[in-house]
Protein backbone atom coordinates (compact mmCIF):
# COMPACT_ATOMS: atom_id res chain seq x y z
CA UNK A 1 0.00 0.00 0.00
CA UNK A 2 1.17 3.63 -0.73
CA UNK A 3 0.61 6.68 1.15
CA UNK A 4 0.82 8.70 -1.72
CA UNK A 5 -3.32 8.75 -3.11
CA UNK A 6 -4.33 12.24 -3.34
CA UNK A 7 -8.03 12.98 -2.26
CA UNK A 8 -9.30 14.23 -5.73
CA UNK A 9 -7.75 11.83 -7.66
CA UNK A 10 -6.28 8.24 -7.62
CA UNK A 11 -4.32 5.94 -10.25
CA UNK A 12 -5.54 2.71 -9.21
CA UNK A 13 -7.39 1.25 -5.98
CA UNK A 14 -4.04 -0.38 -4.91
CA UNK A 15 -2.97 3.17 -3.72
CA UNK A 16 -5.89 3.26 -1.40
CA UNK A 17 -4.71 2.78 2.17
CA UNK A 18 -7.00 0.59 3.72
CA UNK A 19 -10.06 -1.37 3.59
CA UNK A 20 -13.88 -1.34 5.11
CA UNK A 21 -16.73 -3.57 5.02
CA UNK A 22 -20.29 -3.83 5.48
CA UNK A 23 -22.62 -7.25 6.31
CA UNK A 24 -23.24 -7.55 3.04
CA UNK A 25 -19.94 -8.70 1.96
CA UNK A 26 -19.01 -5.85 0.29
CA UNK A 27 -15.39 -4.12 0.41
CA UNK A 28 -14.88 -0.18 0.39
CA UNK A 29 -11.55 1.60 0.23
CA UNK A 30 -10.23 4.25 2.84
CA UNK A 31 -7.74 6.70 2.75
CA UNK A 32 -6.26 8.32 5.29
CA UNK A 33 -3.30 10.63 6.32
CA UNK A 34 -2.10 13.62 7.99
CA UNK A 35 -2.72 15.80 4.73
CA UNK A 36 -5.07 13.48 3.17
CA UNK A 37 -8.34 13.70 5.13
CA UNK A 38 -10.48 11.20 4.78
CA UNK A 39 -11.93 9.22 1.83
CA UNK A 40 -14.33 6.27 1.05
CA UNK A 41 -13.65 5.00 -2.49
CA UNK A 42 -16.53 2.14 -4.04
CA UNK A 43 -14.73 0.04 -6.42
CA UNK A 44 -18.19 -0.55 -7.94
CA UNK A 45 -19.76 2.31 -8.89
CA UNK A 46 -15.75 3.72 -9.16
CA UNK A 47 -16.84 7.01 -6.87
CA UNK A 48 -16.49 7.91 -3.81
CA UNK A 49 -18.92 7.88 -1.42
CA UNK A 50 -17.95 10.84 1.14
CA UNK A 51 -14.87 12.83 0.94
CA UNK A 52 -13.04 15.66 2.54
CA UNK A 53 -9.76 17.76 3.11
CA UNK A 54 -10.26 18.33 6.92
CA UNK A 55 -12.03 15.27 8.06
CA UNK A 56 -9.85 13.31 9.93
CA UNK A 57 -10.31 9.35 9.48
CA UNK A 58 -13.04 8.01 12.39
CA UNK A 59 -11.16 4.65 11.97
CA UNK A 60 -7.92 4.59 13.79
CA UNK A 61 -5.77 2.47 11.42
CA UNK A 62 -3.03 2.30 13.18
CA UNK A 63 -4.52 -0.49 15.42
CA UNK A 64 -5.97 -3.98 14.16
CA UNK A 65 -9.98 -3.69 14.66
CA UNK A 66 -13.07 -4.88 13.11
CA UNK A 67 -13.82 -2.13 11.11
CA UNK A 68 -17.71 -1.48 9.40
CA UNK A 69 -19.02 1.54 7.25
CA UNK A 70 -22.24 1.69 6.41
CA UNK A 71 -22.36 4.98 4.31
CA UNK A 72 -21.88 8.30 5.61
CA UNK A 73 -21.66 9.19 8.66
CA UNK A 74 -22.12 5.91 9.66
CA UNK A 75 -18.69 4.35 11.05
CA UNK A 76 -18.85 1.36 13.54
CA UNK A 77 -15.96 -0.94 15.40
CA UNK A 78 -17.94 -4.20 15.77
CA UNK A 79 -16.76 -6.26 18.93
CA UNK A 80 -18.93 -9.62 18.98
CA UNK A 81 -22.55 -8.83 18.52
CA UNK A 82 -22.25 -5.20 19.82
CA UNK A 83 -21.19 -2.29 17.42
CA UNK A 84 -19.66 0.77 18.65
CA UNK A 85 -20.11 3.95 16.84
CA UNK A 86 -16.96 5.63 15.71
CA UNK A 87 -19.27 8.91 15.19
CA UNK A 88 -19.34 12.10 17.31
CA UNK A 89 -22.14 10.51 19.26
CA UNK A 90 -20.33 7.37 20.58
CA UNK A 91 -23.83 5.09 20.93
CA UNK A 92 -23.66 1.22 21.12
CA UNK A 93 -25.89 -0.90 19.17
CA UNK A 94 -26.73 -4.24 18.70
CA UNK A 95 -26.45 -6.73 15.17
CA UNK A 96 -30.15 -6.13 15.21
CA UNK A 97 -30.15 -2.37 14.41
CA UNK A 98 -27.15 -2.65 12.46
CA UNK A 99 -28.85 -5.06 10.38
CA UNK A 100 -31.93 -2.60 9.93
CA UNK A 101 -29.08 0.11 9.46
CA UNK A 102 -27.75 -2.25 6.06
CA UNK A 103 -30.95 -2.30 5.02
CA UNK A 104 -30.72 1.08 4.46
CA UNK A 105 -27.55 0.94 2.63
CA UNK A 106 -27.75 -1.84 0.61
CA UNK A 107 -30.81 0.91 -1.10
CA UNK A 108 -28.47 3.62 -1.07
CA UNK A 109 -25.57 2.05 -2.79
CA UNK A 110 -28.13 0.22 -5.69
CA UNK A 111 -28.83 4.01 -6.72
CA UNK A 112 -25.35 5.27 -6.82
CA UNK A 113 -24.24 1.77 -8.75
CA UNK A 114 -27.02 2.10 -11.18
CA UNK A 115 -25.45 4.94 -12.61
CA UNK A 116 -21.74 3.46 -12.62
CA UNK A 117 -18.79 5.18 -13.44
CA UNK A 118 -17.71 3.49 -16.20
CA UNK A 119 -15.03 5.28 -18.01
CA UNK A 120 -12.91 5.90 -13.88
CA UNK A 121 -13.31 1.69 -14.43
CA UNK A 122 -11.75 1.13 -17.61
CA UNK A 123 -8.83 3.91 -16.75
CA UNK A 124 -8.27 2.35 -13.38
CA UNK A 125 -8.22 -1.36 -14.71
CA UNK A 126 -5.82 -0.16 -17.86
CA UNK A 127 -4.09 1.76 -15.42
CA UNK A 128 -0.30 -0.45 -15.79
CA UNK A 129 1.92 2.37 -13.64
CA UNK A 130 1.86 6.00 -11.71
CA UNK A 131 2.15 8.01 -15.35
CA UNK A 132 -1.62 7.14 -16.05
CA UNK A 133 -3.47 9.95 -13.94
CA UNK A 134 -7.23 10.24 -13.65
CA UNK A 135 -8.13 13.78 -14.73
CA UNK A 136 -8.65 15.79 -11.33
CA UNK A 137 -10.78 18.87 -12.60
CA UNK A 138 -13.12 19.86 -9.82
CA UNK A 139 -15.79 21.83 -9.27
CA UNK A 140 -17.17 23.33 -6.12
CA UNK A 141 -21.00 25.79 -5.86
CA UNK A 142 -21.49 26.98 -3.05
CA UNK A 143 -24.41 29.40 -1.99
CA UNK A 144 -24.30 32.72 -1.26
CA UNK A 145 -22.70 33.75 2.16
CA UNK A 146 -22.20 29.89 2.63
CA UNK A 147 -19.96 30.63 5.38
CA UNK A 148 -22.69 31.55 7.91
CA UNK A 149 -22.90 27.27 7.67
CA UNK A 150 -19.72 26.32 7.40
CA UNK A 151 -18.17 28.69 9.89
CA UNK A 152 -20.48 29.26 12.44
CA UNK A 153 -20.01 28.45 15.87
CA UNK A 154 -22.66 26.40 16.75
CA UNK A 155 -24.60 24.28 19.61
CA UNK A 156 -22.87 20.68 20.08
CA UNK A 157 -24.17 17.25 19.08
CA UNK A 158 -23.41 16.22 22.72
CA UNK A 159 -27.11 14.50 22.96
CA UNK A 160 -27.65 12.65 19.59
CA UNK A 161 -29.39 16.11 18.49
CA UNK A 162 -27.99 16.18 15.13
CA UNK A 163 -31.67 17.36 13.19
CA UNK A 164 -31.71 20.13 15.70
CA UNK A 165 -28.23 21.14 15.44
CA UNK A 166 -28.83 21.31 11.75
CA UNK A 167 -32.13 23.72 12.44
CA UNK A 168 -29.66 26.36 14.24
CA UNK A 169 -26.89 26.33 11.41
CA UNK A 170 -30.07 26.90 9.11
CA UNK A 171 -31.81 29.52 11.67
CA UNK A 172 -27.89 31.09 12.25
CA UNK A 173 -28.02 31.62 8.46
CA UNK A 174 -31.18 33.52 7.92
CA UNK A 175 -30.31 35.62 10.99
CA UNK A 176 -27.49 37.03 9.31
CA UNK A 177 -27.83 37.33 6.16
CA UNK A 178 -32.21 38.27 6.07
CA UNK A 179 -33.65 39.39 9.51
CA UNK A 180 -31.09 39.66 12.53
CA UNK A 181 -34.41 39.54 14.73
CA UNK A 182 -34.88 36.02 13.99
CA UNK A 183 -32.48 34.17 16.73
CA UNK A 184 -33.35 36.18 20.21
CA UNK A 185 -31.03 37.70 21.96
CA UNK A 186 -30.57 35.01 25.05
CA UNK A 187 -29.41 32.57 22.29
CA UNK A 188 -26.30 34.89 21.18
CA UNK A 189 -23.06 35.46 23.39
CA UNK A 190 -21.37 38.58 23.10
CA UNK A 191 -20.08 38.28 19.60
CA UNK A 192 -23.43 37.36 18.11
CA UNK A 193 -22.28 33.65 17.93
CA UNK A 194 -25.21 30.66 19.07
CA UNK A 195 -24.33 29.40 22.79
CA UNK A 196 -23.27 26.75 23.51
CA UNK A 197 -24.02 24.63 26.92
CA UNK A 198 -23.34 20.67 27.43
CA UNK A 199 -26.48 20.35 29.46
CA UNK A 200 -29.78 20.82 28.18
CA UNK A 201 -30.87 24.64 28.25
CA UNK A 202 -33.77 25.54 26.25
CA UNK A 203 -33.92 28.88 27.91
CA UNK A 204 -30.07 29.72 26.36
CA UNK A 205 -29.17 27.02 23.96
CA UNK A 206 -31.33 27.36 20.68
CA UNK A 207 -30.58 24.04 19.83
CA UNK A 208 -32.30 22.57 22.87
CA UNK A 209 -35.21 25.21 22.68
CA UNK A 210 -35.69 23.19 18.93
CA UNK A 211 -35.65 19.89 21.06
CA UNK A 212 -38.10 21.19 23.65
CA UNK A 213 -40.53 21.99 20.67
CA UNK A 214 -39.79 18.42 19.69
CA UNK A 215 -41.44 17.29 23.63
CA UNK A 216 -37.77 17.22 24.69
CA UNK A 217 -36.96 14.11 21.86
CA UNK A 218 -33.39 14.30 20.93
CA UNK A 219 -33.80 11.93 17.99
CA UNK A 220 -34.94 13.58 14.68
CA UNK A 221 -35.89 13.42 10.89
CA UNK A 222 -37.40 15.61 8.25
CA UNK A 223 -40.83 16.14 9.72
CA UNK A 224 -39.81 16.88 13.60
CA UNK A 225 -37.23 19.21 12.59
CA UNK A 226 -39.15 20.77 10.07
CA UNK A 227 -42.08 21.37 12.84
CA UNK A 228 -39.77 22.57 15.72
CA UNK A 229 -38.21 25.44 13.27
CA UNK A 230 -41.52 26.33 12.31
CA UNK A 231 -42.91 26.23 15.96
CA UNK A 232 -39.41 28.60 17.11
CA UNK A 233 -40.18 31.20 13.96
CA UNK A 234 -43.81 31.41 15.58
CA UNK A 235 -41.81 31.97 19.26
CA UNK A 236 -39.63 34.43 17.69
CA UNK A 237 -42.68 36.50 15.85
CA UNK A 238 -41.29 35.59 12.59
CA UNK A 239 -42.75 34.42 9.00
CA UNK A 240 -41.23 31.59 7.83
CA UNK A 241 -41.42 28.59 5.54
CA UNK A 242 -40.50 25.49 5.82
CA UNK A 243 -40.80 21.39 4.78
CA UNK A 244 -39.11 18.22 4.32
CA UNK A 245 -39.48 15.43 1.77
CA UNK A 246 -38.36 11.62 1.56
CA UNK A 247 -34.85 11.33 -0.76
CA UNK A 248 -33.93 14.13 -2.29
CA UNK A 249 -36.76 16.11 -3.92
CA UNK A 250 -36.16 19.65 -3.65
CA UNK A 251 -32.81 19.71 -2.38
CA UNK A 252 -31.00 20.94 -6.05
CA UNK A 253 -33.43 23.75 -6.52
CA UNK A 254 -33.02 24.67 -2.60
CA UNK A 255 -29.24 25.21 -3.34
CA UNK A 256 -29.44 26.43 -6.89
CA UNK A 257 -31.95 29.55 -4.60
CA UNK A 258 -28.95 29.76 -2.15
CA UNK A 259 -30.91 28.15 0.61
CA UNK A 260 -29.32 25.88 2.89
CA UNK A 261 -31.25 22.63 3.63
CA UNK A 262 -30.70 19.71 6.18
CA UNK A 263 -29.68 15.98 4.90
CA UNK A 264 -30.57 12.75 6.71
CA UNK A 265 -28.35 10.60 5.77
CA UNK A 266 -30.24 7.66 6.82
CA UNK A 267 -34.13 6.99 7.09
CA UNK A 268 -35.70 3.82 9.06
CA UNK A 269 -38.30 2.13 7.05
CA UNK A 270 -41.37 3.63 8.96
CA UNK A 271 -41.30 7.30 9.74
CA UNK A 272 -42.28 6.67 13.77
CA UNK A 273 -39.16 4.32 14.12
CA UNK A 274 -36.05 5.97 16.24
CA UNK A 275 -33.37 4.64 13.46
CA UNK A 276 -32.20 8.07 12.56
CA UNK A 277 -28.06 8.05 12.20
CA UNK A 278 -27.47 11.53 11.65
CA UNK A 279 -28.08 14.84 9.65
CA UNK A 280 -25.76 17.27 8.41
CA UNK A 281 -26.61 20.27 6.65
CA UNK A 282 -25.97 21.23 2.81
CA UNK A 283 -24.58 24.44 1.65
CA UNK A 284 -23.13 23.93 -2.03
CA UNK A 285 -22.58 21.13 -4.63
CA UNK A 286 -18.89 19.27 -5.81
CA UNK A 287 -18.83 17.96 -9.42
CA UNK A 288 -15.03 16.61 -10.68
CA UNK A 289 -14.22 13.35 -12.88
CA UNK A 290 -15.69 11.07 -10.09
CA UNK A 291 -19.04 12.28 -9.66
CA UNK A 292 -21.17 14.29 -8.21
CA UNK A 293 -21.48 15.61 -4.31
CA UNK A 294 -23.03 17.79 -1.76
CA UNK A 295 -20.75 19.82 0.50
CA UNK A 296 -22.48 19.69 4.09
CA UNK A 297 -21.02 20.59 7.63
CA UNK A 298 -21.46 17.74 9.46
CA UNK A 299 -22.04 19.51 12.83
CA UNK A 300 -19.08 18.11 14.38
CA UNK A 301 -16.91 21.01 14.78
CA UNK A 302 -13.21 20.94 13.71
CA UNK A 303 -12.60 19.48 10.48
CA UNK A 304 -15.75 17.98 9.37
CA UNK A 305 -17.09 21.90 8.46
CA UNK A 306 -16.52 21.25 4.97
CA UNK A 307 -17.36 17.43 3.70
CA UNK A 308 -18.87 16.48 0.57
CA UNK A 309 -21.23 13.33 0.41
CA UNK A 310 -21.96 11.62 -2.52
CA UNK A 311 -25.52 12.15 -4.28
CA UNK A 312 -26.88 8.66 -3.46
CA UNK A 313 -26.78 9.09 0.70
CA UNK A 314 -29.94 11.28 0.88
CA UNK A 315 -32.47 9.72 3.11
CA UNK A 316 -34.42 12.58 3.49
CA UNK A 317 -34.00 16.70 3.45
CA UNK A 318 -35.84 19.32 5.80
CA UNK A 319 -35.74 22.93 4.40
CA UNK A 320 -36.11 26.39 6.21
CA UNK A 321 -36.56 30.00 4.51
CA UNK A 322 -37.64 33.61 5.41
CA UNK A 323 -39.07 35.53 2.70
CA UNK A 324 -36.90 38.85 1.83
CA UNK A 325 -40.27 40.79 1.42
CA UNK A 326 -41.16 40.62 4.68
CA UNK A 327 -37.92 42.45 6.06
CA UNK A 328 -36.83 44.82 3.45
CA UNK A 329 -37.54 48.34 3.88
CA UNK A 330 -36.65 51.28 1.62
CA UNK A 331 -35.04 54.22 2.66
CA UNK A 332 -34.88 57.74 1.29
CA UNK A 333 -31.52 59.79 2.20
CA UNK A 334 -30.99 63.48 0.83
CA UNK A 335 -27.82 65.51 0.18
CA UNK A 336 -28.40 67.28 3.32
CA UNK A 337 -29.41 64.07 5.52
CA UNK A 338 -25.64 63.31 5.63
CA UNK A 339 -24.30 66.88 8.01
CA UNK A 340 -20.99 66.59 6.07
CA UNK A 341 -19.52 70.43 6.05
CA UNK A 342 -19.41 72.42 2.55
CA UNK A 343 -15.36 71.23 2.97
CA UNK A 344 -13.14 68.36 1.33
CA UNK A 345 -10.89 67.01 3.79
CA UNK A 346 -7.09 65.83 3.64
CA UNK A 347 -7.84 63.37 6.10
CA UNK A 348 -10.03 60.46 7.10
CA UNK A 349 -13.34 61.19 8.84
CA UNK A 350 -15.95 58.80 10.03
CA UNK A 351 -19.78 60.07 11.28
CA UNK A 352 -23.08 58.55 12.04
CA UNK A 353 -25.64 59.54 9.99
CA UNK A 354 -29.52 58.77 11.51
CA UNK A 355 -32.59 59.40 8.96
CA UNK A 356 -35.73 58.11 10.83
CA UNK A 357 -35.15 54.20 11.77
CA UNK A 358 -31.98 53.89 9.62
CA UNK A 359 -28.50 54.36 11.11
CA UNK A 360 -25.23 53.93 9.56
CA UNK A 361 -21.75 54.70 9.78
CA UNK A 362 -19.76 56.52 7.06
CA UNK A 363 -16.06 56.99 6.53
CA UNK A 364 -14.97 59.37 3.50
CA UNK A 365 -11.89 61.20 2.45
CA UNK A 366 -12.05 64.45 0.07
CA UNK A 367 -15.71 64.28 0.72
CA UNK A 368 -18.19 66.99 1.63
CA UNK A 369 -21.40 68.87 0.56
CA UNK A 370 -20.44 71.34 -1.40
CA UNK A 371 -22.80 74.57 -2.33
CA UNK A 372 -25.55 73.18 -0.85
CA UNK A 373 -26.17 70.97 -3.95
CA UNK A 374 -24.71 67.92 -3.27
CA UNK A 375 -22.11 65.08 -1.46
CA UNK A 376 -19.55 65.47 -3.27
CA UNK A 377 -16.03 63.55 -3.96
CA UNK A 378 -13.10 65.47 -5.52
CA UNK A 379 -9.88 63.17 -5.23
CA UNK A 380 -7.66 65.65 -8.23
CA UNK A 381 -6.20 67.58 -5.82
CA UNK A 382 -1.74 68.40 -5.19
CA UNK A 383 -1.40 66.52 -2.07
CA UNK A 384 -4.33 64.56 -2.41
CA UNK A 385 -5.42 61.83 -5.28
CA UNK A 386 -7.93 59.52 -3.40
CA UNK A 387 -11.92 60.18 -2.38
CA UNK A 388 -14.15 57.98 -1.03
CA UNK A 389 -17.70 57.60 0.93
CA UNK A 390 -17.98 54.43 2.63
CA UNK A 391 -21.10 53.25 3.73
CA UNK A 392 -21.68 50.56 6.91
CA UNK A 393 -24.85 48.56 7.78
CA UNK A 394 -25.89 46.79 10.79
CA UNK A 395 -28.35 44.91 8.24
CA UNK A 396 -27.71 43.48 5.15
CA UNK A 397 -28.67 46.17 1.67
CA UNK A 398 -30.01 44.43 -1.08
CA UNK A 399 -30.38 47.14 -3.13
CA UNK A 400 -29.76 51.19 -3.50
CA UNK A 401 -31.05 53.71 -6.20
CA UNK A 402 -28.97 56.62 -6.41
CA UNK A 403 -28.45 59.94 -8.42
CA UNK A 404 -25.53 60.37 -9.69
CA UNK A 405 -23.09 63.03 -12.19
CA UNK A 406 -20.19 64.51 -12.39
CA UNK A 407 -19.89 68.26 -10.88
CA UNK A 408 -18.60 69.99 -14.55
CA UNK A 409 -17.51 68.75 -18.17
CA UNK A 410 -13.95 69.75 -17.12
CA UNK A 411 -13.14 66.91 -13.93
CA UNK A 412 -9.47 65.49 -15.99
CA UNK A 413 -10.09 62.24 -15.72
CA UNK A 414 -9.04 62.12 -19.17
CA UNK A 415 -5.39 61.75 -20.80
CA UNK A 416 -2.87 62.31 -19.95
CA UNK A 417 -4.34 61.67 -16.29
CA UNK A 418 -4.19 58.28 -14.83
CA UNK A 419 -7.92 57.98 -13.14
CA UNK A 420 -10.16 55.32 -12.07
CA UNK A 421 -12.92 54.77 -10.14
CA UNK A 422 -15.93 52.43 -9.01
CA UNK A 423 -19.16 51.61 -6.93
CA UNK A 424 -17.33 48.80 -4.53
CA UNK A 425 -18.83 46.18 -2.15
CA UNK A 426 -18.10 43.58 0.80
CA UNK A 427 -19.86 40.36 0.54
CA UNK A 428 -21.49 39.70 4.30
CA UNK A 429 -18.82 37.36 4.91
CA UNK A 430 -15.35 38.75 3.37
CA UNK A 431 -13.42 41.70 4.07
CA UNK A 432 -12.29 42.09 0.28
CA UNK A 433 -13.49 45.00 -1.51
CA UNK A 434 -15.42 44.05 -4.73
CA UNK A 435 -16.05 46.13 -8.33
CA UNK A 436 -20.03 46.58 -8.65
CA UNK A 437 -19.42 49.06 -11.76
CA UNK A 438 -17.06 51.06 -12.58
CA UNK A 439 -17.85 54.61 -13.07
CA UNK A 440 -15.49 56.04 -16.00
CA UNK A 441 -16.03 53.35 -18.25
CA UNK A 442 -19.63 51.65 -17.64
CA UNK A 443 -21.66 54.48 -15.91
CA UNK A 444 -21.63 56.79 -18.85
CA UNK A 445 -22.00 59.90 -15.82
CA UNK A 446 -23.78 62.56 -17.42
CA UNK A 447 -21.75 65.99 -16.84
CA UNK A 448 -24.69 68.60 -16.53
CA UNK A 449 -25.09 68.38 -12.28
CA UNK A 450 -28.49 69.60 -12.65
CA UNK A 451 -29.52 66.55 -14.51
CA UNK A 452 -28.47 63.85 -12.74
CA UNK A 453 -28.78 59.64 -13.69
CA UNK A 454 -30.48 57.58 -11.46
CA UNK A 455 -28.87 54.08 -11.39
CA UNK A 456 -29.87 51.24 -9.71
CA UNK A 457 -27.50 48.01 -8.05
CA UNK A 458 -28.38 45.45 -6.44
CA UNK A 459 -26.77 43.29 -4.27
CA UNK A 460 -28.89 39.91 -4.69
CA UNK A 461 -26.33 38.22 -1.70
CA UNK A 462 -26.85 41.50 0.65
CA UNK A 463 -23.83 43.82 1.80
CA UNK A 464 -22.92 45.33 4.64
CA UNK A 465 -20.37 47.80 3.46
CA UNK A 466 -20.07 49.99 0.42
CA UNK A 467 -18.08 53.01 -1.10
CA UNK A 468 -17.97 55.22 -3.68
CA UNK A 469 -14.30 55.50 -4.52
CA UNK A 470 -12.32 57.32 -7.03
CA UNK A 471 -8.07 57.62 -7.26
CA UNK A 472 -5.79 58.98 -9.60
CA UNK A 473 -2.26 57.30 -9.76
CA UNK A 474 -1.09 60.02 -12.18
CA UNK A 475 -2.22 63.30 -12.20
CA UNK A 476 -1.00 66.28 -14.87
CA UNK A 477 0.33 69.47 -13.87
CA UNK A 478 -1.65 69.19 -10.52
CA UNK A 479 -2.83 72.29 -8.67
CA UNK A 480 -4.65 73.48 -5.94
CA UNK A 481 -8.43 73.31 -7.32
CA UNK A 482 -10.59 70.42 -7.09
CA UNK A 483 -11.37 67.97 -9.61
CA UNK A 484 -12.31 64.75 -10.39
CA UNK A 485 -15.39 65.93 -8.91
CA UNK A 486 -18.44 63.16 -8.78
CA UNK A 487 -21.69 64.30 -7.39
CA UNK A 488 -23.70 61.61 -4.58
CA UNK A 489 -27.47 62.88 -4.95
CA UNK A 490 -30.40 61.72 -3.50
CA UNK A 491 -30.67 57.44 -2.73
CA UNK A 492 -33.14 54.84 -1.81
CA UNK A 493 -31.43 52.19 0.40
CA UNK A 494 -33.13 48.93 0.52
CA UNK A 495 -32.26 47.16 3.72
CA UNK A 496 -33.66 45.61 6.85
CA UNK A 497 -35.76 47.51 8.90
CA UNK A 498 -39.34 50.00 9.29
CA UNK A 499 -39.01 53.24 7.62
Amino acid sequence: MTNEASLHGIDSPKDIQYTLKDLSGNIFYAQTGSNDGFMVFDPISYKFTEKSAQLTSPYDFNRKGDYYYFGPMNYYERKGDLFYSLGKNGIVVSLDYITQLQEIFDVQLQETRILKNTDAEKIIQNSTSKSSVIPRAMTKKYINNYQYIRDAKHPTNYDGSCGFVGGTLLLNFWHNTIHNGLIRPEYLDANGDLNDTYHYSPATNLKDKLVEFNGGDTASWGLTVRDALIDYATYANTPATSAYYFGKIGLDNELNNNRPAIIFGALPNHPDSNLIYHAVTAYGTETDWWGGYYIVNYGWGAGSEEVSLGFGFVGSVTFFSLNPNHFISDFSISQSDYGFPQQYHFYPISKTVTKGALSFETNRLRTGFIENEYVVLSPRRANAGTAYLEYIFDNPVYKIEVDMALWSNDERYGYPNVAEARLEYKNLHGNDWHTKIDLLNEANLPTNREMPTTYTFEFPAGTRQFRFYSHFSYMALPTDRNKGRICIGNMVIYTEGNN
